[in-house]
């Protein structure tokens, strides 16, 4: 896909680091989402604008990035919910609406308030512990 849009890019698990000409760096390797969201100012969280359920928007949160998110994540709907009424996030649907919440994020006032306010939504109230019981329930129903 990204050769089909005329994009370059370098790929990690091909051993291939990024040229200042690439476009894109496919980090496409298991195991690695800390250094990516420690390094990233800003996140999309995949899986949120198709009906999947979702991701979670805790990773990106405790190591410090800013959150972009659409409107599918059926998986952490009460998570979500808080973060975008408590301005923890920004919730995206279109490329028009996900191109001006990064531009917005670009600015670090604006990225740095948003990310103390996930934070304090997502670790100072419990629901850190509501996700840890739902995982746990999820994997008991599976035994």
């Amino acid at each position: 896909m990204v050769d089909q849009a005329g994009f370059s890019c370098a790929v990690r698990s091909q051993d291939t680091l990024p040229k200042a000409s690439d476009d894109i760096y496919l980090a496409d390797t298991m195991g690695e989402m800390p250094l990516w969201y420690s390094s990233a100012a800003t996140t999309f969280v995949a899986g949120s604008l198709v009906p999947v359920g979702g991701h979670t928007p805790f990773e990106p949160a405790v190591y410090g990035s800013a959150i972009i998110h659409g409107s599918q994540y059926s998986n952490f709907k009460a998570i979500y919910e808080q973060l975008v009424c408590n301005n923890g996030s920004i919730q995206a649907d279109t490329a028009d609406e996900i191109a001006t919440a990064w531009i917005k994020l670009l600015d670090e006032n604006s990225r740095n308030t948003q990310i103390a306010a996930s934070k304090k939504s997502l670790f100072k109230n419990g629901a850190k512990g509501k996700m840890l019981d739902e995982i746990t329930f999820k994997v008991a129903s599976l035994l």
